[in-house]
């Protein structure tokens, strides 16, 4: 297993390609990273790569690309990419929405039912692919890795799937409870309400009930009876500052339910290259906003804090819901049930 101090085999980031790349697209990230995952795409596809590459390289053909880039999100990226190798003019390019559009619905109307999402309630032909393909992503950590995860309903993953099954089979645990969620996502938010459980947002940010650093919670000890940290712990600077905090903001028997970012095939957090840019944090950690992947050892920093922890695994779930490990390598199919002492 990689020490904390390898950079990970695995990611194929070739540094001295990059810096010449960056040293051409000046300091705008989006372009820089739009010559990565292209050359990643092209790559993978294995098709006349050397005279693509030579296109990708032409400044007037990256021009032409970087403008389509601009003015695509998530999914649409490997559309635009096609469109503009077959000459495709930009009429055609909002046909992408009708095609994804039938898409969607045919995985949920068409078909036998096969697959059931906890979160919505939904029964459904297929989950949809993931579109990572996108600037906040690393292609890398996505290529030939599991992708088909994302209820086309509600926009499940599989770590919400696996917390609203585990909430529906452990309703008596949440009865009376006032519970306060960090990163809660559509998905979370309607389990927790279709399941009629008392709920409080917290972020930095506006539009939650409470803003909260999580590194530096601003309530009073024992306030909450349960806790829900879902992919926080990868953003913040002291991640086990936030852990202490979540166990001093916890009731006596109260838990938080935790997930993150991790690679069981590390035996430790993977934080070693200080990410100043939104570049190096894609290229280190996998996604824009990540400080972090957190290695095998993970658990051990709840139990330091002086949490029992117990594994919520996806294992050992129904194969219907999806509890996979995906769609990026590190996107674990585990949540941890921390109960405060």
């Amino acid at each position: 297993m990689p020490a904390k101090h390898v950079w990970p085999d695995e990611l194929k980031v070739d540094f001295t390609e990059l810096e010449a790349l960056k040293e051409a697209a000046g300091t705008d990230y989006k372009s820089i990273q739009f010559i990565e995952i292209l050359r990643c795409f092209i790559y993978f596809s294995r098709k006349n790569t050397d005279k693509k590459l030579k296109l990708i390289e032409n400044r007037k053909i990256f021009n032409n690309f970087a403008s389509y880039f601009n003015s695509a999100r998530g999914a649409k990226f490997k559309f635009f990419v096609i469109a503009a190798f077959l000459g495709l003019p930009k009429i055609y390019i909002p046909c992408y929405k009708l095609v994804r559009g039938i898409n969607k619905y045919y995985r949920l109307f068409i078909g036998p039912k096969k697959y059931y999402c906890p979160c919505c309630g939904n029964h459904i032909r297929n989950f949809m692919e993931f579109d990572f393909v996108k600037p906040d992503f690393n292609p890398n950590i996505y290529m030939n890795h599991y992708k088909s995860v994302i209820c086309p309903q509600c926009g499940s993953l599989p770590r919400h799937r696996i917390l609203s099954y585990f909430i529906l089979n452990n309703l008596e645990l949440f009865n009376n409870k006032q519970v306060l969620g960090f990163g809660l996502g559509g998905a979370e938010k309607k389990i927790l309400s279709n399941s009629g459980i008392k709920y409080f947002t917290s972020d930095i940010k506006s539009g939650c009930d409470f803003l909260y650093d999580i590194q530096d919670i601003n309530c009073e000890s024992e306030k909450w009876d349960i806790a829900i940290c879902n992919h926080v712990l990868e953003h913040v600077e002291d991640y086990q500052k936030a852990i202490s905090e979540l166990y001093r903001i916890l009731k006596h028997g109260g838990f938080v339910i935790i997930s993150a970012p991790t690679r069981h095939s590390y035996a430790d957090t993977f934080d070693k290259f200080k990410a100043d840019t939104e570049l190096e944090k894609v290229v280190y950690y996998g996604q824009i906003d990540h400080l972090r992947v957190f290695g095998d050892n993970f658990p051990t920093y709840l139990k330091n804090a002086g949490f029992d922890v117990e594994k919520i695994d996806g294992n050992n779930m129904p194969a219907n819901i999806c509890p996979k490990v995906g769609p990026a390598d590190y996107d674990d199919n585990v949540l941890y049930l921390c109960r405060k002492k």
